[in-house]
Parts: C-alpha cells; structure tokens; sequence
C-alpha cells in the first residue's frame, strides 16, 4: 500500500518562503523603490483591499446563489468560508514576482506588498472566526446546559453569517497587525546595526557576521509569527533596514560576501 504524501504548509512558510523575503528586502534598491512608494502603496495596499471587496462580493453572491435551494444547502459556505477564499484569490504570487518583475519597482514592490496584506486579510478573518466560536462555546449557561446547546446549534445553523461590524473589526485587525509587524522588523534590523557598530569583536570573522545577519532576520521572522503578526512584512522590512543600516557596519568582506551568500540563498529557495 503506498503512503499519501501530505503537504505540510509549515515548510513553506519557515524554511523557504523566508529567504526569498529576506533577500528580496536586502538587496532592494531604495532609491527606486521610495522614489514609487505612493504608486507601489497604491497597488499594493489599496488595490489588494479593493480586489478583495469585489472578489469576496462576487463569491458570496455566487454561493448564495448557486445553493440557494434546500437540497443544497450542505454545500453551501459560510460567508467566512468565502471571505477565506477571496482572500486567497486576490493574493499575487510571490516568487513570481520576484522571478519575472524584479528589475521592475514598481510591480516588485506590488508584488510583496500584494502577499503580505493577502495573508494578513486571510489570518484576520480565521481569528475572527475563532473567537465568535470561543464567544459562543464560553457563554453563560444559566439553565445547565441549555443555553449553551442552543446557542452551539444557533450558531451551526447560522454558520457564521457576517455582521455589519465584521468588516470593520477585519480592517482594524489588519492595520493593527501591519503596523507591529513592521516596527518589529525595523526594530530588529536596528537592533543588528547598532551591535556591529559598538561590539567590534563581530567583525573578526567575516563568516560569522554574515550568518548573525541571517539569523537575526529569522529570528524577526520566528518572533513575529509565534505573536501571530506578519513574519512575511518583517522580514521585509528587517532586510530593507539593514540593507541601509547594519552594511556600512560591517566589514569589507562582509559588505560584497553577505549580499552574495543571501542572494544565492533567496535564488536557491525560489528554485
């Protein structure tokens, strides 16, 4: 008998999706890439959330729609389930873009932004799916179980159907959430640069600063996703800060050796 072989979406997001992040905000050009914030903001942010509108209108019409009949109605999604699947739909692909568009700042930059805000869209809602579960299966239950069964059924039937404050309490998560993620990444890349500025022993061993550079951008990374924020736009925004930071700290072989050795990491990962 042969084994099913399941894929285990950890492996994505902690040993190769990382690399292609860190490098791709390391060896950014920041001349080019500031000089188009407004327009890489404007596709990036606002035209991932306006695509997101309209995908998730036409897949909650669709679904309503399509089983509206009774016999159909096991089939049908929950609107999260749909808010879910928009949410997917309206996320570009990342190594793609950095494969095909790189030399391109603006639909680089698009391209990033565009994944990020797609998988912080996509978390928002699941949170918000699990704490209407914890709210509904924490109620009171002030007639021994009655209550509490009632409401489990209620909202079964229901299957979560969106309130009008739904939205505002995704877009709040959302900016929330973007905002630390990006403080955290900044922070660390600030972090580095400041202890190879005044701990010259670091600079002894050119190996070892490029492997510190490395392993605080993963650290970023791990501590941003296990406080459940963007390790993606971390990474990002750690990379880019030491790009114009913590290189004019380290020493000559460093400078050329680590932006090599991150670049053929990135590369190795995206192949």
């Amino acid at each position: 008998m042969g084994k099913t072989i399941a894929f285990d979406e950890s492996s994505l997001f902690y040993f190769i999706l990382p690399p292609i992040i860190f490098s791709a905000g390391y060896s950014l050009k920041h001349r080019s890439f500031f000089s188009h914030f407004s327009y890489i903001v404007t596709f990036g942010l606002f035209g991932t959330l306006i695509s997101m509108a309209a995908v998730s209108f036409l897949v909650i019409s669709a679904n309503h729609w399509l089983f509206a009949a009774p016999e159909y109605a096991n089939f049908r999604l929950s609107d999260y389930e749909c808010l879910m699947l928009s949410a997917i739909l309206c996320a570009s692909d990342t190594v793609a873009a950095l494969t095909l568009v790189k030399p391109n700042a603006i639909l680089f930059g698009e391209g990033i932004i565009n994944d990020a805000v797609s998988i912080l869209l996509f978390r928002s809602i699941e949170d918000l799916v699990a704490s209407s579960k914890s709210s509904v299966i924490n109620a009171p239950d002030p007639l021994k179980g009655g209550a509490v069964e009632h409401g489990l059924r209620q909202l079964d039937a229901d299957r979560f159907g969106l309130v009008s404050s739904d939205a505002l309490r995704i877009l709040g998560s959302f900016g929330f959430v973007s905002l630390l993620s990006v403080l955290v990444g900044v922070g660390f890349g600030l972090a580095a640069s400041f202890a190879f500025k005044h701990i010259p022993t670091l600079k002894v061993h050119a190996a070892r600063e490029v492997f510190l550079i490395m392993l605080v951008a993963y650290l970023a990374y791990v501590v941003a996703e296990l406080v459940h924020l963007s390790g993606i736009m971390t990474i990002f925004c750690c990379g880019m800060t030491m790009s114009y930071y913590t290189i004019y700290n380290l020493s000559h072989r460093s400078r050329k050796g680590s932006q090599l050795a991150i670049e053929t990491i990135g590369s190795a990962a995206e192949a």
